[in-house]
């Protein structure tokens, strides 16, 4: 895995393996949806990264900030800002490279 990226409220978390699988489980992990893992658009200015994939059934969009991000449950420090779009319903939380 290369990146992983947690949230609350719901609880749901991500995990992005490049060249192979993105893993969404969310609802306190009564759903789980994977994905190939598409090339991310990464825009070095902004210190952006967003990966979007459209499956038979779900749409998922990912975008991942370069800024510091607290875990809003633990406090836990994460280095990144993270935003799920999964069909239509937003999730926020926090991430890491890692490697």
């Amino acid at each position: 895995m290369d990146f992983r990226a947690v949230g609350n409220e719901p609880g749901w978390h991500l995990e992005v393996t490049a060249g192979e699988k993105i893993v969404f489980v969310g609802d306190y992990g009564n759903i789980r949806y994977a994905f190939d893992t598409p090339e991310p658009l990464i825009d070095q200015r902004s210190r952006m990264t967003t990966y979007k994939v459209k499956g038979a059934k779900h749409e998922l969009s990912i975008m991942i900030e370069g800024r510091p991000c607290n875990d809003s449950m633990s406090h836990e420090p994460f280095e990144a800002t993270v935003s799920v779009v999964l069909d239509g319903k937003k999730y926020r939380g926090c991430g890491k490279a890692r490697h």
